[in-house]
């Protein structure tokens, strides 16, 4: 027996060597243990066995230094011992919660029959499995370097020239819609102010229509411009405002608008800047439907309105009617404004009337109604006109009067003449650039709402402007709108 520091002696089971139950001290009568041994600290020995009758006491934290046996099954209540790592063959219990702050085996395979766990993001940094399909709903990481035993990606075929070009115009186009048309209210350049004095043609016609659907579209675009719409007698009167700088912009007929480029119709040329070709005017030389008239030739002895005075058609009436063979002389001819001249058609004062406008004219679609028209074809003499050159650069084209636009008019053979805005050479360059925009942009609302003739609001159409220059500024914006 071992004895403590004065010779008494020592309890196996005293504080400084209890192996017992912590609830209670060891029976003093007891014979000691034979099997109970202690180590040289007083401690349990760790090769003895616990006897297996004795269940152990919950309230007893087990010793974390000692191994469990290897034929005692944990307790149903017993918690893992965090620290003794599981074995290699021990499947996981199912009824315990995997734990999130142990890190996943990178020596151990992953099961191919368990399904991902949904609240464990993936490992972005593990290589992939080149043996596991891609995920067609994950998208490709465009930030993981190329991998160098992949197979080259297959080339893909270029557009067409003509389909990319269509969709970079879609584009550009897209782009200026926002910017500039709508007002982008992010860009700092306010935009162009001031006022807009616009000559257009007769109030009933298709000059002064265009005009004030031109108008409503500057200033909804820009609130800064201020637009007045002039109404006159047409392509002469607009051009003279111009020069008189009683007007800004003004619609003219092309051939017009070429014949001032040196003295003729007015005593001095006129220097003019194009913004674009608009629509086509159809030449409409009009009888009554009981009248013996079928041609221009069998004018002679009946007095006819050849437009108005300071209109575009009252120049061309008197070359048509030299082009067929008379002279002012054989045919008596008035210039009278178009409803002063459907009054007298009515009435009979005059047999027909030459107008320049779209089709159909509200004014001429009443006269049809009553008394009823005949519509003479003049393309036949479009070759006595001037040579081919003279005529493309004038605008002047054959074309038919379009089904629908009168009841007895489809197909006759007339001639078209190319509308343009145009503007003095000195010009606002941002008012001219905005201008074109709008005519491009904004084309479908630029059209009145019974037209059926050709338009030309397009940008390979708009700059065919003949002989007339475009104007600086809209060439910038073809240029953008169209390269």
């Amino acid at each position: 027996m071992r004895r403590d520091g004065r010779g008494r002696p020592r309890d196996p089971g005293d504080a400084g060597g209890r192996c017992d139950d912590a609830q209670g001290s060891p029976d003093p009568h007891a014979s000691p243990d034979p099997h109970h041994l202690e180590d040289a600290g007083g401690r349990c020995d760790p090769h003895t066995p616990r006897d297996p009758h004795v269940p152990p006491d919950p309230h007893t934290p087990p010793d974390s230094h000692v191994p469990p046996g290897p034929h005692v099954p944990p307790g149903p209540h017993t918690p893992p011992d965090l620290h003794v790592p599981p074995g290699p063959h021990t499947p996981p219990d199912p009824h315990v919660p995997p734990d999130s702050h142990t890190p996943p085996d990178s020596h151990t395979p992953p099961d191919p029959h368990t399904p991902p766990d949904p609240h464990v993001p993936p490992d972005t940094h593990a290589p992939p499995d080149p043996h596991t399909p891609p995920d067609p709903h994950v998208p490709p990481d465009t930030h993981a370097p190329p991998d160098p035993h992949a197979p080259p990606p297959i080339p893909r075929p270029a557009p067409p020239r003509r389909v990319a070009l269509r969709a970079g115009l879609g584009v550009v186009l897209g782009g200026m819609v926002g910017g500039v048309v709508a007002g982008d209210a992010s860009r700092q350049d306010p935009g162009p102010s001031g006022e807009l004095r616009i000559a257009t043609g007769e109030p009933t016609a298709f000059y002064a229509a265009f005009g004030r659907l031109l108008a409503a579209e500057i200033e909804a675009a820009h609130p800064r411009l201020t637009c007045r719409v002039r109404t006159t007698p047409g392509s002469l009167t607009n051009i003279e405002l111009l020069r008189d700088r009683r007007a800004d912009l003004a619609l003219v007929l092309t051939d017009t608008a070429r014949s001032v480029k040196v003295a003729g119709p007015l005593p001095e040329a006129v220097p003019l800047r194009a913004i674009g070709r608009v629509y086509e005017t159809y030449l409409q030389f009009a009888v009554r439907a009981d009248s013996p008239v079928r041609t221009v030739a069998d004018l002679a002895g009946h007095t006819v309105s050849l437009g108005a005075t300071g209109s575009g058609a009252a120049e061309l009436g008197e070359r048509l009617l030299h082009a067929a063979g008379l002279s002012l002389g054989d045919v008596p001819v008035r210039h009278l404004p178009l409803e002063t001249a459907a009054d007298a058609m009515r009435t009979g004062a005059i047999e027909g009337l030459l107008v320049a406008g779209g089709v159909p004219l509200p004014t001429l679609s009443d006269l049809d109604d009553r008394p009823g028209l005949r519509f003479l074809p003049l393309g036949g003499l479009l070759a006595r006109l001037g040579g081919a050159d003279g005529r493309a650069g004038a605008g002047l084209e054959e074309v038919s009067l379009p089904q629908g636009a009168y009841r007895a008019a489809a197909g006759v053979a007339t001639i078209g003449v190319s509308n343009l805005l145009v503007c003095r050479p000195d010009l606002d360059r941002r008012v001219a650039e905005t201008l074109t925009r709008l005519l491009v942009l904004r084309a479908g609302a630029l059209v009145p709402g019974n037209a059926v003739g050709t338009q030309f609001l397009d940008v390979r159409s708009l700059i065919g402007t003949g002989g007339i220059a475009l104007h600086p500024g809209a060439v910038t914006a073809y240029r953008a709108l169209h390269g």
